[in-house]
């Protein structure tokens, strides 16, 4: 993710969730996508329709917690990609935070299953020394090409 290109939103989720895992050059990768309803102040109309999505073993265990009316925050980047000779515009999630009106029994217990297998890292400040946020943004920043460069 460019470091220029980030966008962070909150909102509900105000239409079907669409879960499926996507099969490309023989790998199989989970992909979710939302969309949000977004609104500001109460004198702006809600944007509709904010198209997220999700892509990787997050998928799995967000979608089990989630549905139509949740509200989540979303940190991630924009992407425009064509389908059918038209232009979609939607937020690639880097991470998501399930805020209210969830399931958090299930969603937890999905992803302590994925924890389990290996396949996503536990929760917890005990083997970093710091949060999961710190720990993936800093795994993130010492792969981004612009920081990199930054500090030599």
């Amino acid at each position: 993710m460019a470091r220029n290109n980030f966008v962070f939103e909150y909102g509900e989720i105000s239409e079907d969730i669409y879960y499926d895992v996507l099969k490309r050059d023989g790998k199989s990768t989970p992909y979710l996508r939302m969309h949000l309803v977004v609104s500001r102040t109460p004198d702006a109309p809600p944007l509709r329709g904010l198209r997220v999505c999700v892509y990787g073993w997050d998928a799995i265990w967000i979608q089990a917690g989630v549905y139509k009316g949740s509200r989540i925050a979303v940190m991630g980047h924009i992407q425009r990609r064509v389908h059918d000779g038209k232009n979609i515009f939607e937020i690639v999630a880097e991470d998501v935070q399930l805020l209210h009106n969830v399931n958090w029994e299930q969603a937890m217990a999905a992803r302590k299953e994925l924890v389990d297998k290996g396949y996503l890292l536990p929760w917890s400040e005990s083997i970093t020394g710091m949060s999961p946020d710190v720990f993936y943004a800093n795994q993130h920043l010492s792969h981004d090409p612009e920081f990199a460069e930054g500090r030599a």
